[in-house]
């Protein structure tokens, strides 16, 4: 057990169902089932920061790390790199979670939805954020 310093929600009891570790953010993120809220804990599990998302992901039951995207840019040879996403499992659909240029808040949208059969989430995270 770590006490978490929240901040926000301090009225809140707050638990994960979803924890991930991301290298390239150097943090932890963790998801609520009963919120729907995402957390970015620094390493030593000291602090907690809740990230603004665009929607809540109530029912999340699992967290993975996507990897690194490359965009175009238009700058011809030259391309740009963003940190990954992070993608959450419900028991109805999969969720991708894009952060915003602060990594301050993410955009969820919708990957897979209801009736279509999940594969596992393997320890690593990568099912099915692949």
């Amino acid at each position: 057990v770590h006490p978490l310093a929240l901040d926000a929600d301090t009225d809140k009891d707050v638990g994960f169902s979803g924890l991930a570790y991301s290298a390239q953010h150097g943090a932890f993120f963790a998801v609520s089932y009963a919120h729907g809220s995402l957390w970015r804990i620094d390493p030593l599990f000291g602090r907690a920061q809740k990230i603004e998302l665009s929607e809540p992901v109530r029912g999340a039951c699992g967290l993975a790390v996507r990897p690194r995207a490359t965009q175009p840019s238009r700058v011809p040879q030259q391309s740009i790199r963003r940190p990954g996403g992070l993608c959450v499992r419900t028991a109805q659909e999969v969720l991708d979670l894009d952060f915003a240029p602060s990594q301050r808040s993410a955009h969820v949208t919708a990957r897979v939805r209801a009736g279509v059969r999940f594969p596992p989430f393997n320890h690593a995270g990568h099912e099915p954020c692949g």
